[in-house]
């Protein structure tokens, strides 16, 4: 019986042959009734045969899809999440950001940053990992404290910047 054990141990490592035998046995299955000048019937003495194999390369296919999908919705839901286009312009983040474009191309300091927002130097560094998340901004490897706009955040700037108002 470790056999069978084995088989199916075989067949769920090759997925493109489940999927092959997938396809083949559904037509057989369905083809008839909507194709039949294309398809024959199986013979009835078969026809079990087919439907067990059907059934068996679906649930393998479907444990095979049940986690990349899983993996999927996660993945989307975290870059909906942190995209940076769907931030609220009137939060902490965006003045962080508006400070920064001022620097344009050159390193920051949160501690000067602090003093600039008015928020605590320990808001800032959680506001900071958020905009790295988001890729907005890029941090130094050796020190946190050395923050940098990415591309993407000067378009984000340049995009959403507020519009001086006409006097």
């Amino acid at each position: 019986m470790t056999w069978l054990s084995e088989l199916i141990k075989q067949i769920n490592l090759s997925r493109s042959f489940a999927g092959a035998i997938l396809m083949a046995t559904g037509i057989l299955l369905i083809g008839p009734k909507y194709f039949p000048n294309l398809i024959d019937p199986v013979p009835g003495q078969w026809r079990w045969f087919i439907l067990c194999a059907f059934v068996l390369c679906l649930a393998i296919t479907v444990i095979w899809l049940v986690p990349f999908g899983f993996n999927s919705l996660c993945s989307l839901y975290s870059y909906v999440i942190h995209h940076p286009f769907l931030m609220d312009e009137s939060s902490w983040e965006f003045s962080v950001l508006l400070v920064l474009g001022t620097y344009a191309d050159k390193v920051a300091d949160l501690d000067q940053l602090s003093r600039q927002v008015s928020i605590s130097k320990l808001e800032l560094l959680a506001i900071s990992k958020k905009l790295v998340k988001r890729g907005l901004i890029r941090e130094n490897g050796y020190d946190e404290n050395l923050v940098s706009l990415t591309e993407l955040g000067r378009k984000y700037i340049i995009k959403h910047k507020p519009k001086p108002s006409s006097a």
